[in-house]
């Protein structure tokens, strides 16, 4: 059933959403798809991957120019900011050599305005109500509101004449009839509230246990927790898995949440969210879960796993479209969970060497934090959320995704490709 009391807490919550990473990164294939490389600065591509780039991702605060010769020579294209891009047709695999220049994006403490579409070009922070700087009036095309602020935007100075908001968190272009029309804000920032502490808890469906209504309504860190996963998984979908799902780029809205577990794992709480995404555009719509890990200690929150289906809005929705945890015990006394992590890590550490992910070396398998089975996906797998250890010690989280070989449907339509996703130094 689901969960009134939290849908009412988030229905409306709106986000566009770029892609995030460290530096640009390059792919051998068509949307992203492929071995990839990052590079962070200027210069020639690496000899290996000379003539090889079919597809390319630019993060916030890059802009990137491509070159067809070493040295910045022949035939360019550019620039281009962030985004996920396909090489034009004429240039495939012709990359030699990239300019790349990284801008002056600002520490998002306070609300941030931009000068154009989609958080691009010149900026500024504001930290409390009031008119904007002279400079900035009429100027405003799109803003970020940090977790925490609620912002109201006015055509006039002195909050007067046309209004839009409440926003909160997100990232967000201006209404179209509002471009470059704002002259003051109102700026609103909620009270700091104390940290949850973690308290002991029975194990359940693989550590988890689902909170309650009131658990949920006297937290004060769910509904950002809630927005930083959707954001992450959108992410994935729209940029990273677009290939195979088809879906609009466009706003999502988060338009049912069924229910919210929670673990203890060593300093950390893991929150699992099974969550209902809408398109604003089209009936596309996302059967989501994901964990996302906080520190109490700290207040740092990561995304550790994820895992989603794409339905037509008019299908019938069931609970069981969504991935269930395994026990983990189930894994620990062997049998064919044990084999199928054991296949996964083989393959991971194969693939990782390969790819130059990760150093040569002797590896093994280290703890395994949650499995969960997806029999709702047009691939029925198994998905572990795992370490690998190499014999120095070095450790690296691993989410592999293991397709059941004994799915009839999986042998009829040839799916037994492992995927993951390596992280390093956790």
């Amino acid at each position: 059933m689901k969960n009134s009391t939290l849908t009412s807490l988030l229905i409306g919550l709106l986000c566009l959403y770029t892609v995030n990473s460290q530096c640009p990164v390059f792919y051998g294939d068509y949307n992203q798809q492929g071995d990839s490389f990052q590079q962070c600065s200027s210069g020639n591509v690496a000899n290996n991957w000379n003539d090889q780039v079919s597809s390319f991702v630019v993060p916030a605060g890059y802009t990137v120019q491509l070159y067809a010769d070493g040295g910045y020579g022949g035939k360019t294209y550019g620039p281009y900011s962030a985004g996920s891009y396909n090489v034009p047709a004429d240039f495939n695999d012709q990359l030699s050599s990239i300019k790349i220049s990284k801008q002056n994006v600002p520490a998002q403490k306070c609300p941030t305005f931009y000068g154009d579409y989609q958080q691009q070009g010149d900026s500024f922070q504001q930290c409390s109500s009031g008119n904007v700087a002279s400079s900035w009036n009429d100027q405003v095309s799109s803003f970020v509101v940090p977790a925490g602020y609620t912002v109201q935007l006015y055509a006039d100075g002195g909050y007067g004449g046309k209004t839009y908001g409440p926003y909160s968190a997100g990232s967000y272009d201006v209404p179209a009839d509002f471009n470059d029309q704002l002259s003051s804000i109102r700026i609103s920032q909620a009270q700091s509230q104390p940290k949850p502490q973690p308290k002991p808890q029975p194990d359940n469906n693989g550590g988890y246990v689902q909170l309650s209504n009131q658990e949920i309504n006297s937290s004060p860190i769910i509904n950002d927790l809630a927005q930083l996963g959707s954001e992450y998984l959108l992410e994935r979908a729209l940029f990273v898995d677009n290939k195979y799902n088809n879906l609009p780029n466009s706003p999502y809205t988060i338009t049912g949440i069924d229910s919210i577990w929670k673990k203890y794992a060593g300093k950390e709480i893991w929150y699992s969210f099974y969550v209902q995404l809408k398109s604003q555009e089209s009936d596309k719509r996302l059967r989501t879960t994901y964990v996302v890990s906080f520190n109490p200690t700290s207040g740092d929150t990561q995304v550790i796993d994820y895992s989603y289906s794409v339905r037509d809005a008019q299908r019938p929705y069931y609970v069981d479209d969504l991935p269930e945890f395994v026990p983990l015990d189930s894994v620990a006394s062997g049998g064919d969970l044990r084999s199928e992590l054991q296949r996964g890590v083989n393959f991971v550490v194969a693939d990782a060497i390969k790819t130059r992910q990760i150093s040569r070396g002797n590896y093994r398998a280290g703890t395994t934090f949650s499995v969960m089975n997806d029999n709702a996906s047009p691939v029925s797998s198994n998905i572990f959320l795992t370490t690998i250890v190499n014999s120095s010690g070095y450790t690296y989280r691993v989410r592999i995704t293991v397709p059941d070989v004994d799915n009839s449907s999986n042998r009829r339509r040839g799916n037994n490709r492992i995927t993951y996703e390596i992280y390093p130094n956790y």
